[in-house]
């Protein structure tokens, strides 16, 4: 599964993540602001994609570190630097998919509210969205706030995990084949 077509599969699914992840955060942000919390679906549906892509990239990344682990071998400082990077991989699954199990069990208890205190205003499906997204402003404060500390420790990770990514292919070399080699 590492490569697809002689080509190796973690650069071209480590893009996913990093724009769905921190597009979650800008679309939650903007969602607060009552004319777009509309926004609320995209940063869910963002913030989804990108809990199953960063999956996809942890993965990937794990079969293409095993296939260089002759030559992180030979260099301690590239070894040390593909561990770094692992680790917050690692760390960014986890914290944004508890932001997603965070941000669904919000969800699901603003579905609850609505079943509860149906409004003869709303009807229909589009009355039933309409009603989950105007339940935003009930959302304890204490939620919003422990969501987007969870959202900004994530983003920080995910930078950090680019970044020593990044080392990895242009300071060391790892996974570039120079032509005419």
């Amino acid at each position: 599964m590492s490569e697809l077509l002689n080509t190796p599969i973690h650069p071209l699914i480590v893009h996913f993540p990093i724009v769905l992840l921190l597009m979650s955060i800008v679309f939650g942000v903007a969602a607060l602001w009552p004319p777009l919390r509309r926004l609320r679906w995209a940063e869910l549906l963002s913030l989804a994609g990108g809990v199953a892509a960063a999956l996809l990239a942890e993965e990937t990344g794990e079969e293409s570190l095993e296939g260089m682990q002759a030559f992180l071998l030979r260099s301690p400082e590239a070894q040390a630097i593909a561990q770094r990077h692992a680790t917050l991989a690692e760390a960014v699954v986890v914290v944004f998919g508890l932001l997603l199990a965070m941000r669904l069990a919000i969800g699901v208890w603003q579905v609850w509210q609505f079943l509860r205190e149906p409004s003869s205003e709303t009807s229909g499906r589009e009355g039933f969205l309409e009603a989950i997204i105007s339940r935003a402003e009930r959302v304890p404060r204490a939620a919003v706030i422990v969501y987007f500390a969870g959202a900004a420790v994530g983003a920080i990770l995910l930078i950090l995990a680019g970044h020593y990514g990044g080392q990895l292919v242009y300071v060391y070399g790892i996974g570039v084949t120079l032509a005419g080699r």
